[in-house]
C-alpha cells in the first residue's frame, strides 16, 4: 500500500507548544523555614520542573536530619496547597515530587518528537519524564510488555497511546493489530478498520489469544525451515501482528486452561517471529507465574503493596496519587524511574481512525460485532480450537 494515507499527527492530535513554568524560590524558602525551626540540615541540590510533576532533590547531611525531612509529609502539603506528594529517598538523596495537574501530556507531545518520527521500528509510546524527555518502548528490540494498575491510574490510555502509535506511523502492510478489550479499556473505537480485529468477550478472546499462540508456532517454524533465526533476517514480506490486552489478569482467571501458556508463547517466541504482546491488568499477582517473560514493566498505581512488589519488586506504587504517574522498568536492568502517560481523547482516536478507515471501500471495512459474535479476525485463522 505505498499510497495509504496516515493522519498527519500535528493535526490530529493536541500537543504542547509552550509549557506553563512556575516560580519555585518562593517554595524553596518555605522548605528551608519548615526545616531550620527543626534544626533540619540539608541543602536543595536542584528542582525541575517537569509536565505534571516538579522535582526537588534533598540531600540531607545525616541520618537523623533525613528521618526527619521524611516525618514532615503532612506539613509538605500545606506549603504546596494541598497538592499531591510522593516522598521518597534513593541512595543518598530524598526526592519530593509535587503534583501540577494543570499540565498534562498529551499523546500529540510524544507523537510529535523526533523519536518517534525518525524511527523506522515500531515505538510504541510510554511517557514523559520529568525532564520533558519522551519515552518509548521500541517493540522491535524489546520483548514483551506488561502494565499495571488500578482503574482510572492511567493504565488505559496508556494502552490506548500503544495502538495509536502503531496506526499513526505504520501502513498494514507492515503491522496487524489484534485487540482484546477487558476491564476499563475498550477498544471499539478502532473496530472500522480492517487490520484492527477487536473483541471483548470471553470466548473470543481466548480464541483469538490461542489464534495468535498459534501462529507464533507456524511462524517459528516457516523462519526454521528458511534458516532464519528471527523475522529480521528474513528476506521475504511478513507484517508484524501487535497484541493489546486490556485486562489479562481478568482473561486467565475466566479461561485459564491454556491462557497461561500461550501468553508465556507469545512472550517468550513471539518477538523473534513477529509477534508483540502489550498487556494490562489490576492484578498483576494472578500473572506472578509468568512474570519473567515481562522484562519491559510499567507500573501505575496499585491496590496493594504486594502487587507493587510483584511488578517492580519493591515498593512504592502503592503509593502513586493515581493521575498518570507510573514507574518504568526498561528491561536493561536499570532502577525504576518515573513517568507520566500520555493522554489522548475519544475525539482524537476518532478523528485518526476516521482518516485512516477513508483509504479502504466500504467492501473492505468490516461490521462492527456485538454481543458473543465472532468479530472479522476470525476469517483469518483456520484452526479449531474448541
Amino acid at each position: 500500500m505505498s499510497d495509504f494515507i496516515l493522519p498527519d499527527i500535528g493535526d490530529t492530535l493536541r500537543y504542547h507548544t509552550k509549557w506553563n513554568s512556575r516560580k519555585l524560590q518562593p517554595y524553596e524558602e518555605e522548605l528551608f523555614d519548615l526545616w531550620n525551626e527543626r534544626n533540619i540540615r540539608c541543602t536543595i541540590e536542584f528542582a525541575v520542573q517537569g509536565p505534571v510533576l516538579t522535582r526537588f532533590s534533598i540531600t540531607p547531611e545525616s541520618k537523623t536530619s533525613s528521618r526527619k525531612i521524611m516525618e514532615l509529609t503532612d506539613y509538605y502539603r500545606s506549603i504546596f496547597h494541598r497538592r499531591d506528594i510522593i516522598l521518597y529517598e534513593h541512595g543518598d538523596n530524598i526526592y519530593l515530587d509535587v503534583l501540577w495537574p494543570q499540565d498534562p501530556v498529551w499523546l500529540g507531545d510524544l507523537l510529535n518528537s523526533p523519536q518517534y518520527m525518525e524511527s523506522r521500528g515500531l515505538p510504541a509510546a510510554a511517557g514523559m519524564s520529568i525532564g520533558h524527555r519522551c519515552v518509548f518502548t521500541e517493540l522491535t528490540d524489546a520483548p514483551a510488555v506488561l502494565a499495571a494498575g488500578v482503574k482510572g491510574s492511567g493504565l488505559t490510555p496508556y494502552l490506548h497511546g500503544v495502538v495509536m502509535s502503531m496506526l499513526l506511523n505504520r501502513t498494514p502492510d507492515d503491522v496487524e493489530l489484534f485487540l482484546i478489550s477487558g476491564g476499563p479499556t475498550d477498544f471499539g473505537l478502532y473496530e472500522t478498520l480492517p487490520y484492527c480485529h477487536v473483541v471483548s468477550d470471553p470466548r473470543g478472546s481466548r480464541r483469538m489469544l490461542l489464534d495468535i499462540a498459534g501462529e507464533v508456532a507456524h511462524r517459528g517454524h516457516f523462519l526454521y525451515e528458511n534458516r532464519c533465526r528471527s523475522i529480521y533476517d528474513y528476506r521475504g514480506a511478513m507484517n508484524h501482528i501487535i497484541l493489546v490486552i486490556g485486562e489479562a489478569g481478568g482473561l486467565v482467571s475466566e479461561s485459564r486452561e491454556g491462557t497461561l501458556t500461550a501468553l508465556q508463547r507469545i512472550a517468550n517466541i513471539g518477538p523473534a517471529c513477529g509477534v508483540h504482546l502489550v498487556m494490562g491488568t489490576a492484578r498483576p499477582g494472578v500473572l506472578r507465574s509468568i512474570m519473567r517473560y515481562f522484562p519491559v514493566r510499567l507500573c501505575f498505581r496499585t491496590a496493594t503493596i504486594n502487587d507493587s512488589l510483584t511488578m517492580m519488586e519493591t515498593r512504592g506504587a502503592e503509593k502513586l496519587p493515581g493521575k498518570g504517574e507510573f514507574f518504568y522498568i526498561d528491561g536493561t536492568g536499570a532502577d525504576p524511574f518515573l513517568l507520566q502517560s500520555a493522554q489522548v481523547s475519544s475525539r482524537e482516536i476518532r478523528r485518526a481512525v476516521n482518516i485512516l478507515a477513508s483509504n479502504f471501500s466500504e467492501e473492505e471495512i468490516p461490521e462492527t460485532s456485538s454481543g458473543g459474535e465472532m468479530s472479522f479476525w476470525e476469517k483469518l485463522f483456520s484452526k479449531d480450537i474448541e
